[in-house]
């Protein structure tokens, strides 16, 4: 039952504190970063010589979710037309239903290099209700902590997903 005057089912507050089971990315290669880079017109001074033995190519700061595309056919969305994703024990049952994207943080520590196998882990850190113009929202916080294959913080995103 949850608490008077909330929305938020007492199981669904249970959940806060529940994580994924660790993903782990595709190995980051030197050409998907040189493509990234050319894709988004940005340059890096050491495209124009061949990398040297032994260096690697820093990618951009917004590289570190690649490694963990996939593609997805149409029929494999589901009915809010978000797909699947290792985040899914993540989400409670609600009794609101439509759901959409609050907004992202993300903090930086280290960069990603080709060569890094990035490893995810997320995590609900927080569940709570607002009253909006319309009606009730619901808050879903989930924080997702990405690292590289010596155990390095990459970086640290926290997501914003609201139910009405």
């Amino acid at each position: 039952m949850p608490q008077s005057g909330s929305l938020i089912p007492d199981e669904a507050r249970a959940m806060i504190g529940r994580e994924t089971p660790v993903e782990i990315g595709y190995p980051v290669l030197e050409e998907e970063i040189r493509k990234y880079r050319a894709a988004y017109d940005e340059q890096d001074p050491s495209d124009a010589t061949p990398g040297v033995a032994g260096e690697h190519v820093i990618a951009p700061p917004l590289f570190y979710t690649i490694p963990f595309a996939k593609k997805w056919a149409l029929n494999g969305l589901r009915e809010d037309v978000l797909a699947a994703s290792s985040e899914e024990n993540l989400r409670p049952k609600l009794p609101l239903t439509r759901n959409m994207f609050g907004g992202v943080e993300i903090e930086f520590f280290e960069p990603v290099r080709s060569g890094d196998v990035l490893q995810r882990q997320s995590r609900l850190a927080d569940i709570y209700q607002r009253d909006g113009k319309t009606g009730p929202l619901i808050f879903a916080i989930t924080e997702t902590t990405y690292s590289n294959q010596r155990g390095e913080t990459v970086c640290k995103e926290r997501t914003t997903s609201i139910a009405r």
